[in-house]
């Protein structure tokens, strides 16, 4: 199976969510690509801003999906 990449702000999170409910077993990954020479990889605060920003814009996904397994 290929992997596909979708923008966050592009996703569908209803349809995504009634697909993850009806398909009994499914792998999925969630997470940014950082782009080599990003300055995020520069180490100072943009990295931990960075960070900080990923885990607000996909932690709703997260706990969206760990209510299907309650």
């Amino acid at each position: 199976m290929r992997a596909s990449f979708e923008p966050l702000a592009q996703v569908d999170g209803e349809r995504f969510f009634e697909r993850v409910a009806r398909v009994k077993k499914a792998e999925w990954i969630i997470g940014r690509v950082v782009q080599p020479g990003s300055t995020v990889l520069a180490g100072d605060n943009s990295t931990e801003q960075w960070l900080l920003e990923t885990v607000d814009a996909l932690l709703p996904f997260y706990e969206r999906a760990i209510s299907f397994y309650e």
